[in-house]
């Protein structure tokens, strides 16, 4: 294909874009960044910071223990100690013997949920080099010459390969999977590691690409129409249409197979560019159409569309720039301790704020670009861009289009200035999309009966639980009771999400305000109820120390983040859910279900109050409470 586009010209209109519609394009790669998992390094200040203050993600709570306690009974220095468990990193022995001293050992397990770094014995640099370990046979032979030649960086080099590998996770878990069978591994090792594969196969497919998909239709509207909604990351489920998701995935398997060749792994990423683009506009082009179209559009255009990709250094160097020397000048000969820490935030801050945005719309202006040179070409693939009210020439040119309600001129469509899936002048007609597709199945604009609030409550506590659970069989291969209460259900799950759905409600059509008022009483609730169960009855249920932005080691900036998606959640989609299940059921059946599960969990809090829940993972670590007067502040930057 010619090369009749330029890099500057690209960019200059992407900035246009943005411009007039910047807090949606902010909010939904906000929305990839924490939800979806893309943008990795977008997050890497605080996964650099939890690396070094949660006392080395990537090695397991059971190690870090028996390092430290080898320490204090042979009196060995943190040098020998790294060499002797083949560690290589004695800053981290010197970390999680600081940790343990201050905190006690359930500092070290560092097992409380995150988003913002791989984790423990699941980093992608660990699979690869066990991999190299089988087909070498070995044990860890990367790690083993990057600790002996340069011992200082590796965990910087692994940080950076894990960012840089972070859209390919799922990938490695697989592969993590299949090397399990090769190890010596216990069975429920084994069994725990391939459910914990698939588990993240089903997260990366039906979450992050769903919504990968969602985001590149977003910003293909958004070229065209003024005010496209954050709502539209949802194209996918509210037009009921999962068949992208089929192509989505026979991407990732050939990309991932293709980069066993090292160079056609980078080829093949910018062969399939298009491909989640094209599915944003043509959700029912067959898979095979989806590939030979994304590779007619990039042929000729994928070393141009790598330097527009490198383009963006411009921004992020200056800024890298910036940070070195406010760290030189801020910290001194301190700065080298921070390992870099500065530069991530300002770079994350600045991705975040406005690079993630800017990037993508950039790509989805290259699509835009491409695919006119292909529909003016003439090519025998043009006819599979389906969806004309992408063109910007429909809002410009008198023209008018057939659509399936009725003929409509360009003019009329330019009044609405927003993609024309929305109501048109409260008409109640839809152009091309149905009623029932457009909008979401479960209306959140009601009112609840004190029945739907109960049903919620035990909804969210089960659930809770349950993932609570869940993330203890994955991570440390048992079942592990949480909570205080001796029944599957966690209380501070069922009353945060009910009172999101209750207090909130007047916020329901300002998402963004939502959000930030969730995360706030979500904090607050969260610190309350653990200051409450380490000052009254001397037990710690989470542990947040170490971590980014944490108060007293009770909550901490990821975790509030994860709670205030949680609320949204419980507003927009799960609360309508379960307030129409329950219309359905009778209303005596409803009340004795409601008097059975309340007369149990009233019993289970009686007895519990006196008795309650000390089982493993709770109360057999050396939990020591740190006195409040001495850690008022935050632990940022200590």
């Amino acid at each position: 294909m010619e090369n009749s586009w330029r890099i500057r010209d690209i960019r200059r209109t992407a900035v246009s874009r943005m411009r007039h519609n910047f807090i949606a394009c902010f909010a939904v790669c906000f929305v990839m960044v924490f939800i979806a998992g893309q943008y990795g390094g977008s997050t890497q200040f605080i996964a650099s910071y939890d690396m070094q203050n949660v006392t080395n993600l990537r090695i397991d709570a059971t190690t870090k223990r028996t390092v430290v306690e080898t320490i204090k009974a042979e009196g060995l220095t943190a040098e020998q100690a790294s060499d002797r468990f083949n560690i290589g990193d004695v800053s981290a022995v010197k970390n999680w013997e600081r940790i343990y001293d201050e905190f006690g050992e359930n500092s070290l397990n560092a097992k409380e949920l995150t988003f913002f770094h791989s984790g423990n014995e699941s980093s992608n640099w660990a699979i690869i080099d066990d991999t190299v370990s089988l087909i070498s046979g070995k044990q860890r032979p990367i790690t083993a010459f990057v600790s002996e030649k340069t011992r200082r960086n590796e965990k910087k080099l692994s940080d950076i390969f894990d960012i840089v590998s972070k859209e390919y996770s799922p990938h490695f878990q697989v592969l993590a999977a299949f090397l399990s069978f090769f190890s010596d591994m216990t069975p429920w090792d084994i069994l725990v590691t391939c459910a914990t594969s698939l588990f993240s196969v089903f997260i990366a497919v039906f979450v992050s690409d769903t919504l990968l998909i969602g985001e590149r239709r977003f910003f293909l509207e958004n070229h065209a129409y003024r005010r496209t909604t954050i709502g539209r990351m949802g194209f996918v489920i509210k037009e009921r249409c999962f068949t992208p998701l089929k192509t989505i995935v026979l991407m990732h398997v050939y990309r991932g197979l293709w980069f066993l060749t090292i160079a056609g792994g980078f080829y093949k990423t910018y062969e399939y560019y298009m491909i989640p683009f094209i599915l944003a506009e043509n959700p029912t082009i067959k898979t095979k159409d989806a590939f030979a179209l994304s590779k007619k559009m990039m042929h000729g255009n994928k070393f141009r569309t790598f330097l527009l990709n490198a383009s963006f250094l411009s921004y992020e160097l200056p800024i890298i720039i910036a940070s070195i020397l406010v760290g030189k000048l801020w910290f001194g000969s301190d700065y080298l301790f921070l390992d870099g820490i500065l530069t991530y935030i300002f770079i994350g801050v600045a991705r975040i704020a406005f690079l993630n945005a800017y990037k993508t719309a950039a790509d989805a202006e290259l699509y835009m670009t491409l695919r006119k040179q292909l529909i003016e070409r003439g090519d025998e693939l043009a006819p599979l861009f389906c969806d004309s009210f992408l063109e910007p020439d429909i809002l410009e040119n008198e023209r008018s289009y057939e659509t399936p309600v009725g003929e409509m001129k360009g003019e009329e469509i330019k009044l609405l200035m927003k993609y024309p899936g929305a109501d048109q002048q409260s008409s109640g007609e839809y152009i091309g999309i149905s009623h029932k597709q457009l909008l979401a199945k479960h209306d959140y604009h009601r009112d609840y009966p004190i029945s739907s609030y109960l049903l919620m409550f035990f909804t969210f506590s089960i659930v809770g639980w349950a993932w609570e659970v869940a993330i203890h069989v994955v991570e440390d291969g048992e079942f592990i009771n949480r909570g205080s209460l001796h029944g599957p259900w966690l209380p501070i799950y069922g009353f945060g999400g009910v009172a999101a759905v209750c207090f909130l409600k007047r916020f329901r059509d300002r998402p963004a305000a939502s959000f930030f008022l969730m995360i706030l009483g979500s904090g607050i609730f969260e610190y309350v109820t653990g200051w409450y169960f380490e000052k009254y009855q001397g037990l710690q249920y989470w542990n947040y120390h170490g971590y980014f932005l944490n108060i007293h080691g009770r909550i901490c900036f990821e975790g509030i983040i994860v709670f205030g998606f949680a609320g949204m959640f419980c507003i927009y989609l799960f609360g309508p859910l379960i307030d129409d299940v329950a219309r359905k059921f009778s209303k005596e059946l409803k009340y004795t279900i409601l008097a059975i599960l309340i007369v149990t969990i009233v019993a289970d809090a009686i007895f519990s109050f006196f008795e309650p829940n000390k089982g493993k993972g709770i109360t057999d670590y050396a939990l020591q409470i740190v006195d409040i007067s001495q850690n008022l502040s935050y632990n940022f930057l200590r």
